[in-house]
């Protein structure tokens, strides 16, 4: 049996971020779900993964997928710590049973791609987000739809004008572009 100690606060985080995932558009009800894989907590919406990265204590490793109408009702357990085994979430003294919806079916991203490029503050975050304006939205141009990340700027750009932001929190070597889907979901954070 699946055994897991969370705080009920890292829970309602988790689920916060998720709303960004805007899971209820999709027809997979199965992906609107949370699937819980050992010490990890993880929401898909087939485009972008929502993992976990706070501390949860295994007590027997396994595999759970808690169905919606659950989280729904977890949304209200704000303190303290929640048991969550592959039948039942306990919280205090309330016990709240569940079918485990876990089958092949609930996709993930399972490319292991845990390099930390660099970490910053949500507001310094939102900040840096704010070049989004400058953005196109046309789609025979896809590169200048997203927003690019260099050194120690973010730049969005649409043919006509380009919005730059600084910031001193990191300094990368990497190039990214951010995906309009992807800073979508960040600006939701």
């Amino acid at each position: 049996i699946m055994k897991i100690e969370i705080n009920a606060r890292d829970l309602q985080e988790m689920l916060k971020i998720s709303k960004g995932l805007e899971l209820r558009k999709l027809d997979l009800d199965i992906q609107k779900s949370l699937l819980i894989k050992n010490d990890k907590l993880i929401m898909n919406n087939l485009n972008t993964q929502l993992e976990s990265k706070f501390d949860i204590d295994v007590y027997e490793e396994g595999i759970t997928l808690i169905p919606e109408s659950t989280l729904k009702i977890l949304e209200n357990f704000k303190d303290g710590d929640l048991i969550i085994t592959d039948k039942e979430i306990q919280y205090d003294t309330k016990q709240i049973q569940y079918v485990n919806m876990y089958n092949n079916d609930f996709y993930t991203i399972d490319d292991e791609l845990y390099i930390d490029l660099f970490e910053t503050t949500e507001s310094e975050l939102a900040h840096l987000l704010e070049v989004s304006y400058a953005t196109a939205d046309d789609n025979t141009r896809p590169m200048i739809e997203g927003i690019n990340i260099t050194r120690d700027r973010f730049t969005g750009l649409n043919g006509y004008y380009a919005s730059i932001r600084y910031t001193d929190d990191f300094n990368i070597d990497e190039n990214i572009i951010l995906s309009p889907k992807t800073w979508k979901v960040l600006l939701k954070v």
